[in-house]
Order: C-alpha cells, then structure tokens, then sequence
C-alpha cells in the first residue's frame, strides 16, 4: 500500500476495502493520504457542503475544486474561489 491514492473516479465505494488493505499491512487508516474531486456544481453551497462532508466521512484526506466545463475564465475562477470559500468556512 502506497502514501496516497489518487482514485480516477469517486473514491467512496472503495474506501472500505482500502481500510482493509492498510489494516493488513499494519498500518493506521490515516496513514494514506485520498485525495477527491468536488465539481463546484450549480447547486451552490449546500451541495458543495453535502459533497465534501460525504468525502470528508469515507476518509478521504483531500480534496480538487473543479468549475463546470462550461464556465471558462473568470466565471470559472470566481466559482472555484466560491467553492473553496464554502468549503474552507465549514472544514477549515
């Protein structure tokens, strides 16, 4: 088992058979940093908020902010920046 894991998709699923994987090898769950995606979505705060306490529960460590596809330049940064605003207020 590695230092981290960067899953290509949502990490949630798999998160227990992790767990099981570093409890075999003897190590703590929080010894493996996951890293995961939060798409600043149009749902605004309290999706954003539902989406990182859902990560934040299946023990992933760290979190992306993406902006939709859609929303290029500066719509897309003032999204991120919202985002993490959000997020950062709630989680630190």
């Amino acid at each position: 088992v590695a230092d981290g894991w960067i899953p290509l998709g949502d990490p949630v699923d798999a998160m227990p058979r992790m767990r099981q994987y570093l409890d075999e090898a003897g190590r703590p769950a929080d010894s493996l940093m996951v890293r995961a995606n939060i798409a600043a979505s149009d749902g605004g705060r309290d999706e954003w908020l539902a989406a990182a306490s859902r990560l934040q529960s299946a023990g992933v460590s760290h979190i992306t902010i993406s902006a939709p596809s859609r929303l290029v330049g500066d719509a897309g940064l003032e999204r991120l920046v919202a985002a993490r605003g959000v997020i950062a207020s709630e989680f630190g």
